[in-house]
């Protein structure tokens, strides 16, 4: 056996654990040294430079979401705080997660009934709160001419005596170079805007539709098509309502209590997010029928800047725009309305001519 050399001692006095016949090791005998780098006082091998060792006291370092770090003091901080918190999302539902998953999607099941008559299998999230359902995966089963069941998704099967119209989104999915001026328009204008919020909740719902759309598929179902249209149609009630309530501001238009009560239910029902179900829809019609009727030039409110954001989202010809004598807006290209009359693709009212003469009482517009 060796004996342990005993004499030898390190600079703070501690005895080597070594035998005698060998070099004597780093010190290990633990003591209390003060941390540099943190300030916390450690038990630390006597050898062990305080710059080296890594702090095994708990972090007290604040998080952005206003939590305790969760790891050690001598760790990296943590980008994933997994104190439990109360979630509570804008369709309603709430859950208990973790805090860095505050920005996941509502995990709650849709449930709601899609156009074949099935219950919708996806989340609250993955349907956009009901306004954009995910393809029905259960099977068709009915009969066939040959008398078996379609083992299909009944998806993939069109409903009897449907008539589809194709083209209605080929603008959205050729053009997605709108998209470059989004960044201008939503600084410089939409908060600029009295309601900017809700205009900058309907620019991202706007981008959810523009994904869900151009979304690699080999066609449209029935359902999304549906739900597509519908979404299309809320958004046109929603620029409408926009362009009234900004006139209203502008103007300085008292209106009775019973008005602005309907006023914001319009509001809400257009940019809560959940589906334009029929009853919203008819609500929200004959209330922006009241609202055009009290407000003849309303289309007449877009700003220059508006106006030209407008016309380059959609690439349309330089040339003029006009408002026929029935409130239709249009536009006459300005080399083809110069010699060329047109009619308004609403009312079929004739327009133009030459010199762009315009025939009764047509407003100029741009």
């Amino acid at each position: 056996m060796y004996e342990t050399l005993r004499k030898k001692a390190c600079d703070s006095g501690h005895r080597c654990q070594g035998r005698c016949s060998n070099k004597c090791p780093p010190c290990m005998f633990l003591i209390d040294k003060t941390l540099p780098l943190c300030g916390h006082n450690q038990n630390v091998p006597c050898s062990m430079d305080p710059l080296k060792w890594s702090c095994t006291d708990e972090c007290q370092k604040i998080l952005k979401c206003n939590h305790l770090c969760g790891n050690l003091c001598g760790e990296s901080h943590t980008d994933r705080c997994q104190v439990l918190v109360t979630k509570d999302w804008s369709c309603g539902h709430s859950a208990t997660i973790e805090c860095y998953m505050s920005n996941m999607q509502c995990p709650s099941v849709c449930k709601s009934e899609i156009g074949c008559g099935h219950l919708c299998k996806g989340t609250c999230g993955q349907c956009f709160q009901g306004r954009l359902h995910k393809v029905c995966k259960n099977r068709c089963n009915r009969t066939l001419l040959c008398e078996h069941s379609c083992k299909d998704y009944c998806s993939n099967c069109p409903r009897v005596h449907l008539s589809v119209k194709i083209g209605v989104f080929t603008a959205i999915v050729r053009k997605p170079a709108a998209n470059k001026i989004k960044g201008k328009y939503q600084n410089e204008v939409v908060k600029s805007r009295t309601g900017g919020i809700e205009l900058l909740n309907a620019l991202q719902q706007i981008d959810e539709l523009h994904a869900f759309i151009v979304k690699d598929r080999s066609y449209f179902t029935i359902q999304e098509t549906d739900d597509i249209l519908r979404e299309i149609e809320r958004f046109n009630l929603l620029l409408k309502y926009s362009l009234f309530k900004d006139w209203k501001l502008k103007s300085d238009v008292k209106m009775d209590a019973s008005f602005n009560v309907n006023l914001r239910r319009v509001a809400r029902y257009l940019t809560d997010g959940n589906p334009l179900i029929d009853r919203r829809k008819v609500f929200v019609t004959k209330f922006l029928k009241v609202v055009e009727d009290l407000v003849p030039r309303l289309g007449l409110g877009l700003s220059d800047e508006v106006r030209t954001v407008l016309v380059n989202a959609k690439q349309l010809y330089k040339g003029y725009w006009y408002k026929c004598k029935n409130g239709h807006v249009y536009a006459i290209d300005a080399s083809a309305g110069e010699t060329e009359g047109s009619i308004c693709p609403e009312c079929k009212t004739t327009i133009g001519g030459r010199i762009h003469r315009l025939r009764e009482r047509t407003e100029t517009m741009l």
